[in-house]
């Protein structure tokens, strides 16, 4: 990789294979087999079989395709990986929501390619001979937008694995340069009436539906018919949005403060349902881990009173997701953790970011990942609680 001019990240190695790979390979399949889909395994004639019945020319062969699946797996090619694809170009594309499932996307789409070989750090260390190259970097971080909340979270992921200075070095500029983007794109998702994910959203009319029986469906279809004038198809494509004044968060929030409100969130109990839910736990982890990269790349300063709230998010948010703590143990970080940042703890907020964790779970299982090697791969490590890490 051709890396920032006389920056030390020249010899970084990301975990763009180790990584990225496995999961837009298991992404792909678990799209393509459904229910049939073994995450890790190649399932390669399956594969195949999809390759021939969508007439696709110049598609991976069995053998290809089987080696990218090793445990010292070959390097996909760009052009092998773009006929991934192509197979979706070529069947029109999947509908459908939340971070597991592939969107429809335009015919021009490169959403595997960029999975697997684009990203926010690759950008922002590409070669500029600009000097000194900050005006470079902050344009290409200012510039970069992600394909999908699944291409931001290994954004994400990739930030925490980058090396970091305290706050003296060239390191710690694209990192945190990165981490800030990420949070600000977060932010543009999910703020308060203009945030772009709520047009995404089922609404609520939809979602009530949905969970209705024919007679109660037609019930509701014919009570919007008495009405002039009819806006039940309004209704249905309405977007929604959270309470955020009965959750206690101002909707002028800080763009900076993004991580901290996506976990207050999980008090909005009747906001956070069905696909509203899965959008919410990958932001949510991928705003945690943002944040946290960002904290280490800020100077230091003891804090006199031994704790910090961005030390005590992180930490439950840490062993929330990415560690192997028992429940009561986790429960108490979260509680914690959640008075500091101005929330009310409750069953219902307990009960939501433990199915928060379940669900990231399975979709890390899905594509053929775990917590725990995501944790060694980005390098997750404790805050210091006894210091004092801006943000």
């Amino acid at each position: 990789m051709d890396a920032v001019t006389d920056s030390p990240l020249a010899f970084v190695t990301l975990p763009l294979v180790e990584l990225r790979q496995p999961l837009a390979l298991n992404h792909f399949k678990q799209a393509v087999l459904g229910a049939r889909h073994r995450p890790g395994q190649p399932q390669a004639a399956e594969v195949m079989n999809a390759f021939a019945e969508a007439g696709m020319q110049g598609c991976p062969d069995e053998r290809t395709w089987t080696g990218w699946f090793k445990e010292r797996p070959r390097r996909a090619r760009r052009d092998s990986v773009a006929k991934l694809d192509g197979y979706f170009e070529q069947r029109t594309g999947l509908s459908g929501s939340g971070p597991t499932v592939l969107p429809r996307r335009a015919p021009s789409s490169t959403f595997y390619v960029d999975l697997i070989e684009a990203g926010l750090v690759e950008e922002l260390l590409r070669r500029t001979t600009a000097k000194p190259p900050i005006k470079t970097l902050l344009y290409r971080a200012f510039e970069y937008e992600p394909t999908s909340p699944s291409h931001l979270h290994l954004d994400a992921l990739e930030c925490a694995a980058l090396p970091f200075d305290g706050g003296e070095g060239k390191c710690d500029t694209v990192k945190a340069l990165a981490a800030q983007r990420v949070l600000a794109l977060i932010y543009e998702r999910w703020k308060p009436k203009a945030g772009s994910i709520y047009r995404q959203l089922s609404s609520s009319l939809k979602l009530r539906s949905n969970r209705s029986d024919d007679q109660t469906r037609k019930e509701i279809r014919e009570g919007f018919a008495h009405s002039i004038p009819d806006r039940f198809e309004v209704k249905m494509k309405e977007a929604p949005a959270p309470d955020w004044r009965g959750i206690g968060v101002s909707e002028d929030f800080a763009p900076g403060d993004i991580h901290k409100v996506l976990l207050l969130l999980a008090a909005e109990t009747e906001f956070l349902i069905d696909d509203r839910f899965d959008a919410w736990v990958i932001d949510l982890v991928t705003a945690g881990v943002a944040a946290y990269s960002l904290a280490q790349t800020n100077p230091h300063t003891i804090d006199t009173w031994g704790f910090n709230p961005i030390c005590k998010y992180w930490h439950a948010i840490r062993t929330l997701f990415f560690a192997d703590e028992c429940d009561i143990r986790v429960e108490e970080d979260l509680e914690y953790a959640f008075s500091l940042i101005g929330g009310e703890f409750s069953i219902d907020v307990q009960r939501n970011l433990f199915v928060a964790r379940k669900k990231y779970w399975e979709w890390l299982e899905n594509l053929g990942l775990s917590a725990r090697r995501i944790s060694d791969l980005a390098y997750f490590r404790t805050l210091n609680p006894l210091v004092f890490v801006g943000g």
